[in-house]
This record gives structure tokens, sequence and C-alpha cells, in this order.
């Protein structure tokens, strides 16, 4: 028997206990949303479903990681899935929809001589992304208080692809699941508040700005910034406060590799729609839902030449690569509304719990 405490959404402000229905140590869907007990509240290693060796599946050239969270779909998500069908929805795909050259540029990322490059990705689906689906203000909530307004979500995934595109030289790519702890900030004002804006003038909370090497750069797929390899996002002071990182995946990729990471995070019984209007009412809805991804990628050591006198440098090599990525969820074609005792007997009788 698994003892997760895993938690979809999250919203620091306490919920009526009636609202709260477990089994055991599983939390259900949005249910809990205090800040103190988001991902695994017994701070050991979070459990997760995961391959990182070989398989007959990956080659040389391929390196796949597969991460999956969460509780599965109970019983009766399952059988209402069954009966009414499900979309799969692609909120965006770099592949199909950064398709001009300017925007293709954006997906290949440069990094020289004693450079670190840290990208934060906008890969991540929001409470607004969902609230968007659910048309949740024109959507009827139930009167009886005894039945809970779900929206039949399955999962939402995220799909990364990262090429080194060097001919030459290896490189070091660290990806790593965030988890913002406060319902203040977006993805977007996390990374604004980690890195200064400029280089003239040191930005509280953001990392030393003897450690960064050029202005934040921000587009509509990533935010992305260049560092000294000394450099730690663990240095700001504010990422400390305010982010988490979950989960660091490595992988070295020789030329012509690539790295396919894949996150799925299930959504158990559903998404609450009640409880989804009010954390849509008190934010902007701009925050990640579960996880967003952060990717650190750097050379290995070698030696440099200078080819102006022939002086000769030790530091890590240079590189580039290309990203793709995508991302979205499955959802009923209907919502539905479950009693709180269907949930609780769906729980009980789901492979997770056995």
């Amino acid at each position: 028997m698994f003892n997760f405490n895993f938690h979809f959404f999250f919203f620091q402000r306490e919920i009526a206990p009636h609202l709260i229905y477990t089994v055991g140590k599983v939390s259900i869907g949005v249910i809990d949303k205090t800040i103190d007990k988001l991902i695994n509240n017994t701070k050991k290693q979070v459990p997760y479903a995961m391959r990182q060796g070989a398989s007959p599946s990956e080659t040389s050239m391929m390196k796949k990681h597969i991460i999956r969270f969460n509780c599965p779909s109970t019983k009766n998500v399952r059988n209402i899935r069954n009966q009414q069908g499900s979309q799969k929805i692609y909120l965006y795909s770099t592949i199909s929809q950064s398709i001009n050259k300017i925007e293709r540029e954006l997906n290949y990322v440069k990094f020289g001589f004693n450079q670190k490059s840290i990208l934060f990705l906008n890969s991540y689906v929001t409470l607004k992304d969902y609230a968007e689906e659910y048309k949740i203000n024109t959507f009827k909530y139930p009167k009886d208080s005894k039945v809970v307004p779900y929206g039949m979500s399955f999962y939402e995934f995220s799909q990364l692809k990262v090429l080194n595109s060097d001919s030459y030289n290896s490189m070091e790519v660290k990806v790593h699941l965030l988890e913002i702890t406060s319902n203040k900030y977006s993805q977007e004002n996390v990374s604004t508040k980690t890195f200064n804006k400029d280089l003239d003038k040191q930005q509280n909370g953001a990392i030393p700005i003897n450690y960064q090497l050029k202005p934040l750069q921000i587009s509509s797929i990533m935010h992305r910034m260049l560092v000294t390899p000394k450099c730690s996002i663990g240095s700001s002071q504010f990422f400390k406060n305010n982010v988490k990182i979950v989960k660091t995946f490595h992988k070295r990729l020789e030329p012509g590799d690539v790295l396919d990471f894949q996150l799925k995070v299930n959504c158990g019984p559903g998404v609450r729609l009640d409880l989804l209007k009010e954390m849509i009412e008190d934010t902007l809805g701009e925050q990640p839902s579960s996880y967003s991804i952060m990717l650190e990628v750097s050379g290995y050591d070698c030696e440099a030449v200078r080819l102006s006198d022939g002086c000769k440098f030790i530091g890590t090599s240079p590189g580039w690569y290309t990203i793709e990525y995508d991302k979205g969820f499955e959802l009923g074609l209907q919502n539905n509304s479950l009693s709180v005792s269907e949930v609780e007997e769906s729980l009980e009788s789901s492979d997770l719990m056995r």
C-alpha cells in the first residue's frame, strides 16, 4: 500500500473541514490547499514512478525519463470516461505553433566557454487553463451539499525534448521540477525576481550580480539566462523562500543525443470546480497547477586557447541545444458531480490503494 500525500492544486487559505475527504493518507483532487502539505509532508524522497536506466526502447541517442505523480483516475472516473469519452487537449506545442523563423530561433539556445544556460520553460498548465476549459463562471453547481462538483480531468502532461546540437562537445543537462510554494507568484514572477533585470544594480532577493552574464531574456515560450558555472539557483534568496525543487534529473548528452522528458500528473477523481473557482477569484490564475520545469545546461571541463596570443585556460566547454515541448491535459467530454460516498468508495477500490 502506498503512503502518498499528494495534492493537485494549492492555495494558502484554509478550507472548511466538511470539504475535506481523504482515505488513509491520500488526499484527493484539490481538496487540501494548505501550503505545508502540497507534495509530501513526510519529508522523505518524493514517491514517483520513473525509469532512468536503459531499456529495449532506449537507444544510445535517446535518453528517456518518464515521470508520473499523484493518484491515478479512480474507478468511478474511469467508468465515466468509458461511458462518455474523453479528449486530449494540447494547450501549446512548439513543433506546431512555433513555426516562423523568429519563433523557431527561440528554440535554439547557445552558451559560451565558462558559461551556463538556465531556462524557465512555459511548459506547465495553469489554474486559468482549467477554469477556461470548464467555464467555471457559467457552470451550474449542485445544490445538494453532499454532492461535490468534479470536473472530469484525468491527467495533465508536459513533454520536453532537448537535442545536443553541438557537433563536438558533450553537455550536462539538469531538469528541475519546481513547486511554487506561495500563491502570490506566477512562474514569470519567479524568474524576474530570481534574476537581475539589468546588470547595473543588484536586485533585492536575486542571484549575486557577479554571477549573471546577461539580463534576463523573456519570450512567449521561455525565460532564459546566462550565468557563470559557479552560479547556484539557490543563491537567490527569493527563490529559496518561494520555490521548492521537488526533484532533479541529470543526463549527459553527447553530440546528437536527445533527452525525452515526459511528465504526467494524474488527477485522481478529477478537479474540484468549486475550489477552483475560489482560487481564480483570489488570484490571477497564472500559477502552475502542479509543477513547472527549469533547465540547467552546461559543458564539461576543457581547455581553451586564446587565438590572439595562444594563452590557455581551463573551464567548461561551450555548446548549443534545441528544445521542443508540448503541454496539455486529458479531460472528460462532460463535467460531473460525485457524491462523497462515491469518491471514497472509488478510492478504496483503486489500484493505487491496494
